[in-house]
């Protein structure tokens, strides 16, 4: 299934930054960071990451995450993950990839997890940023909820006023063989408030990290005008009605995570490590 981007404005609001940490998971505290230069180079930062690699930090970081699993033994699951950066096109205009899989995807359809590969189309009209943030939500369509996961991502919202397909497609309907309201674009679109969050408050690249009510809040606020993607971003964010239980999902469910700005020198340097090794 699909996944459609829009392109709109880029604008970078302040942010916090972490004020603690408790064992191995960072928690985000509220204190707002003076200068706005500070987020506008983490996001630039970020965006100078290669596609290649924003695909291998997320799917590392879902790996870590396998006791969040609803089945950490899930094999092909792993798989996906550990070959995700192989199996990702970056390079391909959306006629070349329906050429290559015999699909008749458009480029407005910006990006896609199918046949166990990601792409971004090359000719899809979005920054690099964009660009990275698509890739990342598209890697995290690896991991596929259950059916108690599916009912507990619908159960936060209230889809009724929306438009049917949009309805039908954040529910999860329509998806061969899995059911009717499975949530996988539900969950996903949460995950990409926790990458929002993770970018902006400079969060350690090898952690997890706790959400706190003010950061989900922000996210909630600013993730449009800040990252100029709306992937049904509105309609999700609209039809949220219970935010304490959002919360609480995007805490305890395996919703990967962005490379932040603290990690991303590291994380080149790891990149070219990796490749002098090879």
């Amino acid at each position: 299934i699909p996944r459609v981007f829009k392109a709109g404005k880029n604008l970078v609001k302040p942010v916090s930054k972490v004020v603690g940490k408790t064992d191995d998971v960072i928690k985000v505290g509220s204190k707002v960071l003076d200068k706005t230069d500070d987020v506008i180079k983490y996001f630039d930062d970020y965006s100078k990451l290669s596609q290649k690699e924003v695909v291998d930090l997320r799917a590392k970081r879902l790996l870590n995450q396998k006791q969040k699993w609803a089945n950490p033994e899930d094999i092909n699951l792993e798989l996906n993950l550990q070959t995700a950066k192989q199996s990702h096109y970056e390079d391909l205009t959306a006629a070349q990839w329906n050429e290559k899989f015999g699909d008749v995807f458009e480029p407005k359809s910006l990006g896609v997890n199918k046949y166990n590969k990601t792409v971004v189309f090359d000719d899809a009209p979005l920054t690099p940023l964009q660009k990275n943030m698509i890739a990342s939500h598209e890697v995290g369509h690896y991991y596929l909820n259950t059916f108690d996961e599916g009912l507990e991502w619908n159960n936060i919202v209230d889809l009724s006023k929306l438009p049917y397909r949009t309805k039908n497609y954040l529910k999860g309907k329509g998806m061969t063989g899995r059911g009717d309201i499975m949530g996988d674009e539900l969950s996903q679109r949460a995950g990409q408030l926790k990458d929002y969050i993770a970018i902006k408050n400079n969060i350690p690249l090898d952690k997890d990290f706790i959400i706190t009510k003010s950061q989900l809040d922000d996210a909630l606020k600013n993730y449009i005008s800040t990252t100029g993607l709306d992937n049904s971003m509105t309609a999700f964010i609209s039809a949220i009605k219970d935010k304490k239980g959002l919360l609480k999902l995007m805490n305890n469910k395996p919703l990967s995570i962005l490379p932040p700005a603290i990690g991303i020198g590291a994380a080149i340097q790891s990149q070219n490590q990796n490749k002098n090794e090879q």
